[in-house]
């Protein structure tokens, strides 16, 4: 069975340090005017799959500047500064709802002030458990 992915584009709340959080969809551009730290927020819904025979992974490409994710209040990456890519397991059971939270610093960006390209494809990966990760539901 090949993976199958849910793409997580529309839905994110950006939040910067005092000013008020705003709508916006991934993958995005941004320009050098967003320098400060900022956090990208969504919820979902946990996916419908079989753990006895499924994992799901938290695949994020394009992501140079992130600093950590975060999971239902938990951190459960921290990338080297200069990874652009990521493919998380998610090894503890999903809630009904969950929160995912992307913390980006865009001074980590290997130097550049404006991305030529859209930043952020993120997907919940749902794959085979023995070609996986741990299984979960």
């Amino acid at each position: 069975m090949p993976d199958h992915w849910i793409r997580l584009r529309g839905g994110w709340e950006w939040r910067e340090a005092g000013l008020p959080a705003r709508k916006v969809s991934l993958p995005m551009s941004w320009s050098p005017r967003f320098m400060a730290v900022f956090e990208l927020v969504r919820s979902f819904q946990r996916p419908p799959i079989d753990p006895g025979c499924e994992c799901v992974l938290l695949s994020l490409e394009d992501v140079d500047g992130l600093v950590s994710v975060w999971l239902n209040e938990e951190e459960i990456a921290r990338p080297e500064p200069g990874a652009t890519s990521l493919m998380i397991p998610i090894d503890r059971p999903l809630a009904a709802r969950n929160t995912l939270v992307l913390k980006v610093d865009p001074g980590r960006c290997g130097g550049v002030n404006e991305f030529s390209s859209p930043w952020g494809t993120i997907a919940l990966v749902i794959r085979p458990a023995a070609a996986g990760s741990t299984a979960q539901g």
